[in-house]
């Protein structure tokens, strides 16, 4: 087995929609520059800013810590000396253990901070030290010889808020732009939306709402062209079926005399064999012009599928037709259409076989009509071939057993308009499943 192209594998994760891909194309160049740039802001500028404020921090704590242990009886001049570090530092002292508070050096949103002023600290304090967070305020908590003195730092000293706001417009610019994009895409795919499924139901013969062309240059101008191709589909349909309604009734009509003159000759085995052949014509003739034709008159309509399968296996009463539905569903179709075309399988079947099953299965997507036999079957090399006019199977199937050949032909012609497929497998009875889907 080959390997998969590295495009290949990632193309498996790429949205199915143009609004989706769309999405990624304008999307995703916008959210590397700003990764990139919001690195290069971290990594460099940001640590150095750090660094130079870190610095300052250490610079300060260490000369306090110097003016301390410089301070004699110290209880005494607390009060005086913590105004004077206040004053001249910026930094408020404490005495004692520094028991609240969280570490610094943590993993948030601080922890680069307490990690340059850790560093900073070492170089200018000769002491054991602690650094912890409480509230707003960098506690530094310095063991010496006299004891553990505490000095409390602003946190914007070492963290000003403007770089978290940065760091967050670097996350909410991508947002916005993404925000912004859903909803010009959306009114730029919606009537690509409309003409895709105008598209869909002209293809399935259903009857279009007035398509009003919007959206880019090249949008309506593909609707433009969709109407155009409509309208000269719709005027050839037109005029064939004219056409053919023509040409039906200068054979009908012969046909029709033939039939009166020869019900007024009498009753003898010439007369009815000659009465057998006008009929056969008739038939073969209405079977041309339902094929030729390609669809039958009248709109589609909501058509509930099992009535509509009970109905035409009524008509084979006494036959061995054993009917197994599933949940009753409704489909847009043509009710006429269908009912041909199941009435074709079915018969088609029991020409050939001793009995015949007939199971549906319905799905989210669709409903499977399952037709199974107990016949000869058609060869596997035959299946596809047997859906083309004309086209009759030698042997059982062959034209002495009468048919025009076009059964399947027109069965599938329906099948297709009504956007569903039709397969021929083996049955498990031994004969011919003919599986049918129709979307719902």
């Amino acid at each position: 087995m080959s390997a998969l192209h590295p495009f290949q594998y990632f193309k498996k994760f790429l949205p199915k929609t143009l609004f989706g891909r769309t999405l990624i194309i304008v999307i995703a160049p916008v959210v590397f520059v700003q990764m990139i740039t919001t690195y290069i802001f971290v990594d460099r500028h940001l640590e150095k800013v750090t660094e130079l404020l870190a610095r300052n921090i250490s610079l300060r704590t260490a000369e306090a810590v110097n003016v301390v242990l410089d301070t004699p009886n110290l209880k005494e001049h607390f009060q005086p000396l913590r105004n004077y570090i206040f004053n001249h530092f910026e930094l408020s002292l404490e005495i004692g253990e520094n028991d609240n508070g969280h570490p610094l050096i943590r993993k948030n949103l601080f922890a680069p901070y307490g990690k340059i002023l850790t560093q900073e600290l070492e170089k200018k304090l000769p002491f054991t030290f602690l650094i912890s967070l409480k509230d707003e305020d960098i506690s530094i908590s310095v063991q010496t010889l006299k004891g553990n003195f505490i000095l409390n730092e602003k946190l914007k000293h070492l963290a000003p808020k403007t770089t978290s706001l940065l760091l967050w417009w670097a996350v909410a610019t991508p947002l916005l732009f993404l925000a912004i994009a859903i909803l010009f895409m959306r009114n730029q795919i919606k009537p690509l939306k409309r003409l895709a499924e105008a598209v869909d139901d002209f293809g399935k013969g259903r009857e279009i709402i007035a398509i009003k062309p919007a959206g880019s240059f090249e949008v309506r101008k593909l609707t433009y062209a969709f109407i155009s191709m409509k309208e000269r589909i719709q005027r050839q349909i037109t005029q064939r079926t004219e056409m053919l309604a023509g040409v039906s009734h200068d054979l009908k009509t012969p046909l029709t005399r033939m039939e009166l003159q020869l019900a007024m000759l009498g009753d003898s085995q010439s007369i009815r064999d000659l009465q057998h052949d006008v009929r056969e014509m008739n038939k073969m003739i209405e079977d041309y012009l339902a094929f030729a034709k390609g669809e039958e008159d009248g709109p589609f309509e909501e058509t509930e599928i099992l009535s509509l399968l009970q109905n035409v296996t009524s008509l084979f009463p006494g036959k061995p037709i054993s009917f197994t539905p599933s949940k009753s569903v409704y489909i847009t179709a043509h009710t006429l259409s269908l009912k041909r075309a199941f009435t074709n399988i079915i018969e088609n079947a029991l020409k050939y076989a001793h009995s015949l099953w007939i199971s549906t299965h319905l799905t989210s997507e669709d409903i499977k009509i399952y037709f199974e036999d107990d016949g000869p079957g058609i060869p596997t090399s035959k299946r596809e071939a047997v859906f083309r006019p004309f086209y009759r199977l030698e042997g059982s199937r062959n034209s002495e057993t009468g048919g025009s050949g076009l059964g399947l032909a027109i069965t599938r012609d329906i099948i297709l308009r009504h956007g569903g497929t039709i397969e021929l497998k083996k049955s498990t009875q031994g004969g011919l499943l003919v599986m049918i889907s129709l979307p719902l």
